[in-house]
Order: structure tokens, then sequence, then C-alpha cells
């Protein structure tokens, strides 16, 4: 049985938009701008992918009054700051029902296509070149014998580029180079788009080629061990045949996680790799829909303490507009996982509005850079998300006493407001939030990390402890809190009786309780908790220091009885618990009828063995 092929589109197809850069035209040319002709075919850089949507528009110009300018009309801006014949509003490149591309001239400057003036607009072919210049149409003149000319000046006399274009059909990424070298040459007709077959049918016979599920079932081993998302043997697989693309789709979006990483000093040095890179990706993922995304937006990678500049505020405009144009493509399937770590607010309202519908997870990391924006930004109105079960906060401080300005953000205060429906909490670190957990009827499970990321120096477990304490009584499931090494807030007596006042509250619907931390005072536990059927009180269960965690559970919870090996035992690990109030009588309640047992967790071989059994208060066993 042959694999069937796709057939080659003849329109609709994506193009994209490079650019002539200059180089040395021999060893002893000390000119950088000039091109050889002999050779300028290897000088063409790939500087924006244009997407075949009816009603797109593509508007090349220098960008300086970017801010007014109006997106119905222009569409998306591609900016070319640093040319000398390169207008305000120069072009325009849009995009028809019929799936043809035209360029049009917006009357700021003359614009040529292939050596003749533009009128008012022209279809715009695959192989097309267009510049601005009258100095370039030289490479149209039929009577200038090309062969002799060893170079051509692209400088005014400013010293100046002037830009040349040249229109390609896109291709995928692997043949960029490939399109780059044959540049000057016109697009063959019958070059495959990103979802035809090079591949010869009679290479692939064999049955499986044609079989969805045993495909599938392959390709799964083509899924990255370290989970780095970068799944290019699965999109490859995606060219050879329409069994072989489906096959792959249903992997990837059962195990893709868009990633995206940008810094806006990069969009300073280059304005429209940014819109290049999202075109290719929506162009990629033609088809795919896929569940999660995991976006970092910095001033730049590194450390920085400054993060506005007058060359970043321009390059945030251009970011805003084309990043609004990429979430909001009509193609852009809602996601339902969500990774945030953004310094700016404008994204951040971006992504929630799009997908507040339709997440079920959702990772913020909560920072006074972004914050700050709210002075200059406008969001909208409270965002209700119906579908969100699991919420995860990130606390990061910049500068020292950030953290306590947190609370008075009036946009995440409205955020707040819309997250009252998680089923799921987890803190990393923590600052007092704008509202109380009152309103969140529905929370059950809840998890908070203290440690020294992000600059965080104080573990805020008071101010955690205080809030989380305003929840409705014996609602909260499972409860988790591990601490690192970190300095927390107040003194520990102060942190004990709220730790035990938010305990005697949830006792009566706890079912899992793990306090992870290194205990120098004893720790008091609700006597009755009915329904607890796991409890860890010691090291914290994911430090991967050890592979031995020491601490106490209930003997219920033991699985296996130590031989008797005592030199083992490490009287400095000894979790210290003690039992706070009477007993209920009940027989079926589980801590009142049980007792607690310390020893060690086998991480490895994920068993608790026991060498104190039966201990009804481990702090009186000590004395």
């Amino acid at each position: 049985m042959e694999g069937e092929s796709l057939p080659a589109k003849t329109h609709g197809c994506d193009g994209v938009l490079f650019v002539l850069k200059g180089k040395n035209c021999s060893p002893v040319c000390r000119d950088d701008y000039c091109i050889d002709l002999a050779k300028h075919t290897d000088e063409w850089k790939r500087e924006a992918v244009i997407l075949n949507i009816p009603g797109q528009k593509y508007t090349i110009g220098s960008g300086k009054n970017l801010e007014s300018l109006d997106a119905a009309k222009y569409g998306q801006f591609l900016l070319f700051p640093n040319y000398a014949d390169v207008t305000k509003e120069q072009c325009k490149i849009e995009c028809d029902t019929s799936g043809n591309f035209w360029l049009c001239s917006l009357g700021d400057g003359e614009t040529f296509v292939n050596g003749k003036l533009l009128d008012s607009k022209d279809r715009l072919k695959f192989g097309d070149m267009f510049y601005f210049s009258l100095n370039l149409s030289k490479l149209w003149d039929p009577e200038l014998d090309k062969s002799k000319i060893w170079k051509l000046y692209r400088r005014n006399a400013c010293g100046r580029d002037f830009a040349v274009f040249k229109f390609k059909r896109l291709t995928p990424k692997g043949r960029t180079q490939q399109d780059n070298k044959e540049a000057n040459h016109e697009d063959n007709a019958n070059s495959e788009d990103f979802h035809g077959s090079s591949t010869n049918p009679k290479l692939v016979k064999h049955p499986i080629f044609d079989e969805n599920s045993i495909l599938t079932k392959i390709f799964e081993y083509l899924i990255p061990e370290n989970n780095d998302n970068q799944q290019k043997d699965l999109f490859n697989c995606r060219l050879v045949s329409k069994s072989w693309n489906e096959s792959s789709l249903l992997v990837l979006q059962k195990n893709l996680v868009l990633n995206l990483t940008i810094t806006m000093d990069n969009l300073i040095r280059d304005p429209n790799s940014l819109a290049n890179r999202l075109h290719w990706k929506t162009h990629r993922m033609k088809g795919l829909k896929f569940d999660g995304m995991k976006i970092n937006i910095w001033p730049q990678r590194s450390t920085y303490y400054i993060r506005d500049n007058e060359e970043r505020d321009k390059a945030v405009v251009k970011f805003n507009q084309d990043f609004s144009a990429f979430i909001n493509h009509p193609d852009f399937h809602p996601v339902k996982v969500l990774t945030m770590n953004i310094d700016y607010l404008t994204p951040i309202s971006t992504l929630l509005s799009k997908f507040c519908h339709s997440l079920e997870e959702l990772t913020i990391q909560i920072n006074m850079i972004w914050i700050r924006d709210e002075n200059k930004t406008r969001f909208l109105e409270t965002l209700i998300f119906p579908k969100l079960k699991k919420l995860t906060l990130e606390f990061c401080q910049q500068e020292e006493g950030d953290l306590g300005k947190i609370r008075e953000s009036k946009y995440l205060a409205q955020l707040l407001e819309g997250f009252k429906g998680i089923e799921q909490l987890v803190l990393k670190n923590y600052a007092k939030l704008p509202s109380d957990f009152g309103p969140f009827k529905n929370l059950r499970k809840i998890t908070i990390y203290g440690g020294c990321n992000y600059n965080v120096e104080i573990f805020n477990l008071l101010d955690f402890l205080s809030q989380i304490g305003t929840l409705p009584a014996d609602q909260v499931r499972s409860f988790k809190v591990e601490i690192d090494l970190i300095d927390v807030q107040v003194t520990p007596v102060e942190v004990e009786e709220a730790l035990l006042c938010f305990l005697h509250n949830q006792a009566g619907s706890l079912e899992n309780l793990e306090l992870s931390a290194r205990y120098t005072q004893p720790i008091k536990l609700p006597r009755c908790m009915p329904n607890l059927k796991k409890l860890w009180i010691g090291e914290s269960l994911n430090w991967t220091e050890s592979e031995f965690m020491w601490g106490a559970k209930l003997s219920s919870q033991v699985t296996k009885k130590s031989k008797g090996h005592m030199s083992e035992f490490r009287p400095d690990t000894l979790s210290l618990v003690l039992w706070d109030g009477d007993e209920c009588g009940q027989e079926s309640c589980r801590t009142c009828n049980d007792t607690l047992a310390f020893g060690r967790w086998n991480q490895d071989e994920r068993e608790f063995v026991c060498y104190i059994p039966n201990v009804e208060n481990i702090w009186a066993w000590t004395q």
C-alpha cells in the first residue's frame, strides 16, 4: 500500500519577505555595503513571514509615527528605520479572498516592482523584487551587461542603505538556506508548501505507513525525554504523507507546549524579528491544536536594574502590536494550560483576555515590575475564568520591599475576583494579596513553597496563614507546606499558633497533611482529624540531595518496619509532634484511633521504614 501524498497548493500559500544585505564583493574591497552581482544571491535575509489570510495587511515603513497608526487601515507594521529610502508609510501588502497578494503604494514615496514604477497597486507574485530608489532600476535594464559590473553600491551620499526586497513562497524551515541561494530566480510553481510531500511513494510501501494507530505508537517514541518541548522530528513527520501528518498531529496535540521567550533588547536590534518568528509559528502549526503555552517576556535575558529606556519603549510599542496580532489570529485556538513569566502588563492582559474562558491551569509570576505598568496601561474589567481549576502564583522581588507593595495592585485584585472558582492553589513564596481567600468556595488543595528564589529572602508564612485562614471551615482536603533554607517571617511561636488555628478550622475535611521543614520547635496538630489518610511531618519529600527523608507518619501508613539497625537513627531529625485537643470518641476517626510512627522515607523504593512505632506523643517519648 503506497503512502498518499498531499497535493501541492497553487493558491493561498504563505509568503516570506527577504531583504538584500550588503557584503564585501571581494577580499580586497573595504566597502561593507556593496553587492557582488555574481554572488549577491547569498545575501538575502529572511525578514518577515507574510501569512495568506483574507484581509490581512502588512505595511512597510520607518515606524516614526507607529503609536498613532490605525491598525485597521495599516494592519501589521514592518519596521525599516535605518534605510535611506523608506518613508513613514511606504507601501502595503494585502491578501484578498482568492489567496492573492497585492502590493499597494501608500503615496508617501515611489515604489518599483521588477524595475517598473508601481502606479497604485499590482499583484505581488512569488519571485518579485521591489524597492524604493530609482538608482536600483539599472538591475532591470536589458541593455546593461551585468556580467561586466562587479558591484552595485546601495548607499546614498549620507552612507545609508537603500532597501531591496524579494517576495518568495514560504517553505519548510530546513529549506530556507536553499531559498536564499535561489532568491534571484523565479519561484518554482511546483514547489511544495508546508503540508506538501517530496517523498517518493514507492519508498513508502509498508502497510504501517498507512495505519494511523500503529504510526501514532511509533511517533510517541519521538517525544524528547528531557521535556524541552522541541518536537522537530514530529513536525518533519508531517511532511511525508497524509497518514503521517494525521498521526503526528495526534501526538503533537497531546504533548506539545508552545515555548516562546522574547527579550526587548533583541527587538531593538532587529524590530521585525518577532513578527517573523510568530508568523512562522502560525504557518508551521496550521491544523495543530495544542493545549499548553509557556511564555517568557523580559527586557533582557540577564539580570537588570532598569527595565525602561527610550529604545526599549519604542520596541515595546512594536512588540505589543505584533504579539496582539499573533494571539488574536483567527486560527489561534483556545489553550488550556498557560505559564507566564512576563515583565510587562499589556501582554499579560492580552493573554488572559484571549484565554480566560478556556484555561484550566494557569501559572503567573507576580512582581512589581509589571504591576507598575498599571499607571500607564488600560485593562479590561474583571475577567471570569469558568474552567480554571489550578492556579500557581510565583512571587518575585526585584528590589527590597517589593513584596510589601503587591497588595496595592488593582489589576491583581481584579484577577483574584475571577480566580475564586479554582480548586487547587500553588504558591511559591508569598506576599500579602489585595484580597483574602474567603470567596474561594471551591478551593480543596493548597500547596505553598518557601525558598530563596527570585531574590526573596523572607518567607511571609504568617501573612499567608492569616489570609488563607479566612476560608470557610472544613473545606480544604489537602494542605502542604514546604520550607527550604530561608528565614521565616516573625517568631516560630506566632507561626505555630496561626498554623494550629488554621488546621483546627479545616480538621473535619483534611485528608492529606504535609509539613516539611527543619523543625526546632514541637509541632502541634489537632487530635481529631476524622478523614486524615496521609500525614507527613519532617524533611521535604522533594529534596534531591538525599534519597532518604526522616519524618513522622500515621502508624497506619507504615509499609516496612526496621530490622533493628538503630545505628541509622538520627535523633536530630526527629519531628516533635504534639496532639492538641481531645479525642472525639468515634471509632471511625482516623487520628483518634491511630498513633504516630517515626522513620525514614526511601525515595527510590517509595516506602516508609518505621524506626519508632506506635508512639502516642513523640514529644513525650523523647523526654
